[in-house]
């Protein structure tokens, strides 16, 4: 869970952005910062948008993507509700979800590479990429920690860690997995906070650059995420 939470973070975080750098057409901080904060439900990242750390355009537009997937949190939360009473995952529901999700975000990337720097067309593509991503990164790891045989309530902890998500860490600490896992959350939660400078250093160059993110260190972060969480699931 631990080493999940640390290597998903920078896979789900970077590969996200990666995408929208190569099949988007942007890597301009003013989509990639509300779009990656909308699309993992991200604490830290929300936080640095809203206080207009990332740009005032970041700023205006980071509401909207944290707001859009909270329509997804009613696959996620009544899905892994479900799951639970079940003791396991529902294949067919999580992977029906799985699916949408990578359908939305490549329609997404689709918009976002024809916006050509409009703003109403940018912020079309922004929402639909904050739902896809996140139904995709949510369910595919969940899937994914699944096929390694992990029980669901690690497979919670795993994901909250992963995505920084907010929303599933308050319901993980509220008891939705059980009582061991509310008391493990603190802890498991925490390693993503290892990744953070990454992240941060990374929008931070960026904003010395104009706004402008720099595309092969994104990359390498993202392949070392790919990597990370490969050899995770292969020695868990």
């Amino acid at each position: 869970m631990l080493a999940y939470g640390f290597f998903g973070q920078m896979l789900w975080m970077f590969g996200g952005i990666a995408l929208l750098m190569w099949f988007g057409r942007t890597n301009q901080v003013r989509n990639l910062a509300p779009g990656m904060a909308g699309a993992l439900s991200h604490a830290g990242l929300t936080g640095a948008c809203t206080a207009g750390d990332l740009g005032p355009t970041a700023a205006q537009r980071a509401p909207i993507m944290i707001n859009v997937p909270f329509v997804g949190h009613i696959f996620v939360f009544s899905i892994l509700a479900v799951s639970m009473e079940y003791g396991q995952l529902l294949w067919p529901v999580a992977l029906a979800v799985f699916v949408g999700g990578v359908l939305l975000t490549a329609l997404a990337l689709r918009s976002l590479s024809r916006a050509d720097g409009a703003d109403a067309q940018e912020v079309k593509g922004l929402m639909q990429f904050s739902l896809g991503w996140q139904l995709t990164a949510m369910f595919g790891g969940l899937l994914l920690l699944a096929l390694f045989a992990m029980p669901l309530e690690h497979s919670a902890l795993a994901k909250a860690a992963s995505l920084s998500h907010f929303g599933l860490f308050a319901a993980t600490q509220g008891g939705m997995f059980g009582a061991e896992a509310a008391g493990l959350i603190a802890l498991i939660f925490s390693m993503p906070f290892l990744v953070h400078p990454f992240v941060f250093f990374m929008f931070g160059r960026a904003m010395a650059s104009g706004g402008a993110m720099p595309r092969w260190p994104v990359f390498v972060l993202a392949g070392a995420g790919l990597l990370g969480v490969a050899l995770t699931l292969a020695l868990f």
